[in-house]
């Protein structure tokens, strides 16, 4: 490699690693999962409440607006559910911590 190359490297690796005890040192674990969740459509006509982790199919399945998808043809009718978005939202989450790097 040449001289100059190692340099930008070198340069580079030091740039990216200056911030990064400021975020590790930051580091802050919390659990999100459990039955806190709200799971809705973008439509808005459908909302039920959602567990973490899950997915839309199981939280519409626990809270019995689907039937079982894997029974009969109930796959094809249940199409809907994969062409809308779901969002899932809780109640403010408290001890999240924000790291920001300058640069």
């Amino acid at each position: 490699m040449e001289s100059a190359h190692v340099e930008i490297l070198i340069s580079n690796y030091l740039l990216l690693t200056a911030g990064l005890p400021l975020c590790t040192t930051a580091q802050h674990v919390i659990d999100l999962s459990g039955n806190g969740w709200t799971v809705k459509n973008s439509e808005g006509n459908v909302s039920v409440p959602g567990s973490s982790p899950s997915q839309a199919h199981l939280d519409l399945f626990a809270a019995n607006v689907i039937c079982e998808s894997y029974y009969g043809l109930n796959d094809i009718d249940l199409h809907w559910i994969s062409w809308s978005n779901w969002t899932y939202t809780s109640e403010p989450i408290t001890g999240l911590l924000v790291c920001s790097l300058l640069i």
